[in-house]
């Protein structure tokens, strides 16, 4: 049998038994927290399976494109003419998924009404498929060895930006930050960069996972929300997640974690060490709403934190009296309003000039 022959058929038949499964159907078109769950393990369990999931994932998400171009009549009757003969003889690969009973061969009578559909609906999707990889359009050609096009966005000092995905994740970069991403994401992986601190609400993707990369720490999600804040000056770099389940790895470091809600990871990348443990939301996601929170903060951290978050700079004339331990929580609060509370308890005066602040003790 031309076009792959026998693997071919298998994989088609593959393909059509998933389609076939009211379960799978309902997985890709109306997924809830059961499925996602079996699915993901079933596919654990059955890599090999993998490229079976992807492509009738595919045909049921409505995929086409345009740049295939349809194969000639008389090749689909040839193809459908071969897979026909061919099913007429014993198959010894059972395609089925357990805990299903196999089927001992995959005979056109032996197919239920449901499979019967399925297959006659997919066969001109998987004849077209084979037509297009045995038939490559020279554009195709050129583009495989295009190189990836990236998006960069960022945010100066005093700024805050909302960014939708290709994929529609939606990102929210706080002050000082960048993030990188490609034009379309494509492979087994949806990859981005990031520098600073930024929120992310995945859009779920069972098939093709998220992965954020801060300096190496990668951070691997399918559907969830989380706070990833890398500080290169201070070599740290910290995930605070907020929902569903987030799984991290570092390409450098030996080590393999995986966090719940209300967990935070923060990674010494000088030593190569982590730290598990809960978080304050306001401190560490808060910035998003607008809290802007200290904590036992020195007078330099007081003074940085200000300067990105209101885009200003600041300079002091004599030094504070004493050791700062400064905690406050300000939300949607003006720049005056912060140092007036400040002034009142730290006992200093300040002017503010366009975007110049002096603080004097």
């Amino acid at each position: 049998m031309g076009f792959g022959g026998c693997k071919a058929k298998k994989h088609m038949h593959a393909v059509i038994d998933l389609l076939s499964q009211e379960e799978f159907v309902r997985w890709v078109q109306k997924p809830d927290k059961e499925l996602d769950a079996f699915w993901k393990q079933w596919m654990v369990a059955h890599p090999e399976r993998i490229s079976d999931v992807k492509m009738a994932r595919e045909f049921l998400m409505g995929l086409k494109s345009d740049s295939i171009t349809a194969p000639p009549l008389s090749l689909k009757q040839d193809i459908l003419l071969r897979v026909l003969q061919e099913d007429n003889k014993p198959s010894q690969v059972s395609a089925r998924i357990e805990p299903y009973s196999p089927m001992e061969q995959y005979n056109w009578t032996f197919f239920s009404q449901f499979q019967r559909i399925a297959a006659v609906l997919f066969l001109g999707f998987f004849i077209s498929f084979l037509f297009a990889v045995n038939n490559p359009e020279p554009e195709a050609v050129i583009a495989e060895s295009t190189p990836i096009e990236w998006v960069t966005k960022r945010t100066d000092k005093g700024e805050k930006l909302m960014v939708t995905l290709p994929d529609k994740t939606e990102v929210w970069l706080n002050a000082s930050t960048e993030i990188s991403y490609p034009v379309k994401f494509e492979g087994k992986e949806r990859v981005l960069r990031v520098n600073g601190e930024a929120f992310f609400d995945i859009y779920p993707d069972s098939v093709q996972p998220f992965v954020v990369d801060a300096s190496g720490l990668l951070t691997k999600a399918l559907g969830t929300s989380f706070t990833v804040t890398n500080d290169i000056e201070n070599q740290k770099t910290k995930v605070s997640l907020a929902t569903g389940k987030v799984h991290i790895t570092h390409q450098d470091a030996q080590f393999d974690e995986l966090l719940v809600p209300g967990q935070q990871l923060i990674f010494d990348e000088e030593n190569l060490q982590t730290q598990i443990g809960s978080y304050d939301w306001k401190k560490e996601i808060g910035w998003k709403e607008g809290w802007l929170v200290f904590k036992k903060a020195s007078f330099e951290e007081v003074v940085e934190t200000l300067e990105n978050w209101y885009g200003i700079r600041i300079t002091t004339v004599n030094l504070p009296t004493r050791k700062w331990d400064y905690s406050g929580e300000y939300q949607r609060q003006t720049l005056e309003n912060i140092l007036a509370s400040m002034a009142f308890i730290e006992q200093f005066t300040y002017t503010i000039i366009d975007k110049q602040v002096t603080i004097k003790f």
